[in-house]
């Protein structure tokens, strides 16, 4: 045989072999994979603005609480603005920004558990409650009680059992850490996703950085990754149950980089992709807005119009296509309408009916 031939036969099997090879590694462990399919064909829904009779401020973040939504500000006086849904009429403001006991330096987000709402600030690190009825009747209240944790964190939860769970911005702790009612840390617990690529400390915690939300049987904590489109529950004691890769199934890609003596991690761009964001338990459910959008520094794309549900198991159940994107949401789960920000061409709220 022609030994020009031979050696091309040899390198197109050595390329296949590296190709399977390597293909083979890039998977995470113990993990089922969904595609588009597993949510069914997509059920378009059509925008209407709701016309409010105050202007939205700087919102990031709302919630939904019995008939009145709360808008999370930035940049604005008060943290927080509340309407009441059926009249759309602006009903309160509350929570200055300060070092004071009942001010905020960053409102990470609200978390509504039984007849209390948590108020979540990253700065402080400390966890307010409120109660419900305080925070829908009363134009001025205060706390009923503070938490405060030493570690800085990306997300955190309060469990039904007075503990709390959070994923740590720090090296020294694993996947979720646990607190006790008084946030003395109990354990920390779980390993981070892999999938065969080696990433230094600081770029396993950029590169899975994660949103996390209680299952309505409050038995699961389910995580929605961000940087990869990857979905993990584990039970209220942290141990995994499952993973899910899906719909598009791609990983983290983030580079750690040093300037002098800093080090910064970043996204790659045109090769890192977002993935899910924003999850809200509604019902027996899990609503998610999804991406898949390929990371673009110069034209950033956090408005989306594919919003996933999924069961309480983490299980997919369908997809809506929206008409308007939107960045971040929350679900009227009586009425069935899905309230929706969007900055375009100024702050608004969308109302889809499902």
């Amino acid at each position: 045989m022609n030994t020009k031939l031979v050696i091309l036969i040899f390198l197109i099997c050595s390329f296949f072999i590296c190709f399977i090879s390597c293909n083979k590694n890039e998977h995470y462990q113990n993990t089922s994979e969904i595609t588009f399919g597993s949510f069914g064909s997509p059920v378009y829904l059509k925008a209407e603005t709701v016309d409010l009779d105050a202007p939205l401020m700087k919102p990031r973040r709302v919630i939904q609480i019995d008939s009145f939504l709360f808008a999370q500000n930035v940049q604005t006086e008060f943290f927080v603005d509340r309407y009441n849904m059926n009249t759309l009429k602006k009903t309160g403001e509350y929570i200055t920004f300060g070092g004071g006991p009942d001010e905020l330096l960053w409102l990470h987000k609200i978390q509504q558990k039984d007849s209390s709402t948590w108020f979540f600030d990253s700065q402080k690190r400390t966890f307010t409650q409120y109660g419900v009825r305080d925070l829908c009747e009363k134009d001025t209240f205060t706390f009923q009680q503070k938490v405060r944790i030493e570690d800085p964190f990306s997300d955190v939860l309060a469990l039904p059992d007075n503990r709390f769970v959070a994923t740590i911005l720090s090296s020294q702790h694993k996947r979720l850490t646990f607190y006790d009612a008084k946030g003395k840390m109990i354990e920390t617990t779980g390993d981070f996703p892999s999938f065969g690529k080696e990433f230094t400390k600081i770029e396993t915690l950029e590169g899975y950085v994660c949103e996390m939300v209680l299952s309505s049987d409050i038995k699961k904590i389910i995580l929605f990754y961000k940087q990869t489109d990857l979905v993990e529950v584990y039970d209220v004691s942290g141990h995994l149950i499952k993973r899910i890769h899906g719909p598009e199934h791609f990983f983290p890609d983030v580079k750690e980089q040093s300037y002098g003596e800093k080090t910064k991690v970043s996204a790659s761009p045109n090769e890192s992709r977002d993935a899910y964001f924003c999850p809200a338990i509604v019902g027996e459910e899990i609503f998610v807005l999804y991406s898949g959008k390929l990371y673009n520094p110069d034209q950033p794309s956090y408005l989306l119009n594919q919003l996933f549900v999924f069961d309480k198991n983490g299980n997919p159940q369908k997809r809506f296509e929206l008409s308007e994107p939107i960045f971040t949401f929350t679900v009227d789960p009586v009425k069935h309408i899905i309230y929706g920000l969007t900055d375009n061409p100024e702050f608004r709220i969308l109302k889809y009916s499902y």
